[in-house]
């Protein structure tokens, strides 16, 4: 008898915890309730610029964009965007003061971005230099080295990866909110924003390039993305700097 009581309560358990694994709300509440309290008041990255002690994150370029390069020459960095096919969307070009406050939209021209580094035979140096981004594709997100770190998660809403997807556009997991600390020179900027976890761990869509010694008020930038399987509001995307705060 008290074995099969015990092996009904057992089930009981196994049973609730399947359906709390399955139910959004459930799954959210739980989160929020053991996200740390410090968590809690971490502003959105949509508020940004956001303001520390010496530095500062603001946005410079709002939207997606497809490739930043650091111009040697004039010691700028160089944000481009592609012609959208099938929508009325120029190509367009930004340049960055290595200050990391003047941004100037300058014409593109039908060669579009200027010859990179990579294009180029073994041995030739152009002016302009690819920027390689510090977030490896399988990040360890928890590294407390690393600039950029996720210090909790909240659940929010499952995604499931359609059944027959043989060219990969979906995704299963969870929809939910990072919380973030950027750190630089023993000063750190918090922020959340949105990012997914999946079975084989978190992806936030980020990306963060540390720019060239020169630039000496810019620190770094920050590539927010929205690729076609992702949820990302679109007022998140864009691409951020870290620079130094102005001095009054």
């Amino acid at each position: 008898m008290k074995a099969t009581l015990y092996a009904a309560a057992l089930l009981a358990l196994v049973l609730a915890g399947w359906w709390l694994a399955r139910h959004d709300g459930t799954r959210n509440a739980l989160d929020r309730l053991l996200l740390p309290q410090a968590l809690e008041s971490y502003p959105a990255l949509t508020e940004a610029p956001l303001v520390g002690a010496r530095h500062e994150l603001a946005k410079l370029v709002p939207g997606a964009v497809d490739t930043i390069v650091w111009d040697r020459q004039e010691r700028r960095v160089l944000v481009y965007r592609q012609a959208a096919r099938g929508f009325d969307r120029p190509a367009m070009l930004w340049a960055v003061a290595a200050d990391g406050r003047t941004v100037r939209q300058l014409d593109v021209g039908e060669a579009g971005l200027p010859e990179l580094d990579s294009a180029r035979p073994s041995g030739e140096t152009s002016r302009f230099e690819e920027l390689t981004g510090l977030i490896a594709p399988f990040q360890d997100w928890e590294d407390a080295a690393a600039p950029l770190t996720l210090q909790g998660f909240v659940r929010e809403a499952r995604q499931s990866k359609a059944f027959y997807d043989i060219n990969n556009t979906t995704r299963g997991g969870w929809n939910g909110t990072g919380y973030f600390q950027l750190v630089y020179d023993e000063e750190t900027i918090e922020f959340k924003a949105y990012t997914f976890k999946s079975a084989g761990g978190y992806d936030p869509d980020l990306q963060l390039y540390e720019l060239p010694g020169q630039a000496a008020q810019a620190v770094y930038l920050l590539e927010v993305r929205k690729p076609s399987k992702s949820n990302r509001p679109i007022a998140e995307t864009g691409v951020y700097v870290l620079r130094s705060k102005m001095v009054d």
